[in-house]
This record gives C-alpha cells, structure tokens and sequence, in this order.
C-alpha cells in the first residue's frame, strides 16, 4: 500500500476488527477526513461512534465539522499544546488508573462538548530519560573533543569553530535543548574552550495529550 494511502479500521469497544478501507492519502487533508465520514457512514450506517483520529488529519476545521455534525471523537494533539497544562500534568490530583503503568486526568476546554485527556507513564518516563542521558553523554563527549582541541590549538576564526558546535548540537537535539553552551575567548579573541552547562531539566509526565 502506498505511504500516503489512509487505512480505515472499524473495531469493537473490545479492540476486534469488523471492518476496514483504504483511501487515497495524496490530497487535501480535510477533504480526505470529510469524505471518510460520509462514506462509511453511507456503508455502515450513523451509529454512536467514537471517531479515532491521527493528528495529521486533525486541523481545526476538520474538528469544527466534527462538532457541527454531533460525532464524538479523540484526536492526539501535538506536544507545543502541553505548555498550556503544564501545572495539570505536574499536579499529582486526580489522575486515575486506565490500566498498569498508564494514568489518565480529564481537563475541560473552552469547547462545552470537548475534553482534553492527560496521559502520563511512569514506564515511557523512564525510557525518556535514558534516552536523554544517552544523547547527552554522546554529546558531551563530542563537545569535550572540541574544547581539549580549542584548549590547545586557539582558533581564530570563529565561525569555523561555532560550526563544529553546532553540528553535534544539530545531531543530537534532545540534548541540545537542555545543554548551554559557551565559547570562551581567550586575550586575543580566540576561541579556547568551552563551557558547558545543563540547563532546566526535562519534565518526562508529558507524553501527548488527547482531545475528545
């Protein structure tokens, strides 16, 4: 199946598969959302069903015909959107269990209908920090390759020496986002070193939240 084609699954509430389609994915994405709808709805019928969504599809106006039409759905929402419940996510009140390892809190939302559903996983918390350690290590130690270089041989040009920082920055951008780094000049304006510093640490209870 082509990348771009867009897989349809209707399931039970038990998970199991009753139907599925194919449609085509290379065209406007609220158009491809729309006609969706309609056409399994014309095959299946208008039963109450919760309409599952990736957030590629989710513009606003894909929403806003969604909610017009009275269909329940859940959208995943990016993680810019988590900065405006950051104090929901770190306050330990009223989460609840969805099952093992997985804890849900249910937030309101200028929409009367709609609801924002926090997750957090202790599990993916931790697979996240070490993923970050890893980066960081790898990055250190690229950066601590530069700074013993610089320490011994000053480089004048630099531009030549921010473009070897940045390249490991670029390569490693998790860790880059929460490691400072400064290039220190000796009496001639040289570059001779570096000096870096971890910034603020990184909240890992913040996995995508949900809109339904």
């Amino acid at each position: 199946m082509p990348l771009n084609d867009c897989e349809v699954f209707f399931v039970t509430p038990e998970g199991l598969p009753v139907a599925y389609e194919v449609f085509a994915g290379n065209r406007h994405d609220v158009t491809t959302l729309q006609d969706i709808v309609r056409q399994m709805e014309d095959k299946y019928g208008q039963a109450q069903r919760v309409w599952v969504v990736d957030r590629g599809i989710a513009s606003e106006t894909n929403l806003a015909w969604l909610r017009a039409r009275g269909a329940t759905y859940l959208v995943g929402t990016p993680r810019s959107q988590l900065k405006a419940h950051q104090a929901a996510l770190l306050d330990q009140s009223g989460w609840q269990e969805a099952r093992p390892g997985l804890e849900v809190k249910l937030l309101a939302t200028l929409q009367e209908r709609e609801r924002f559903i926090l997750c957090r996983s202790p599990d993916r918390a931790a697979k996240e920090r070490a993923m970050l350690d890893r980066q960081l290590e790898r990055l250190k130690g690229q950066l601590n390759k530069i700074h013993t270089g610089l320490a011994r041989a000053p480089e004048g040009n630099l531009e030549k020496a921010g473009r070897r920082i940045g390249h490991w920055l670029g390569k490693y951008p998790a860790a880059a986002g929460v490691l400072g780094v400064t290039l220190n000049k000796d009496a001639c304006g040289r570059a001779c070193g570096l000096a870096l510093i971890e910034r603020i640490s990184v909240q890992f209870s913040q996995p995508p939240s949900s809109r339904g």
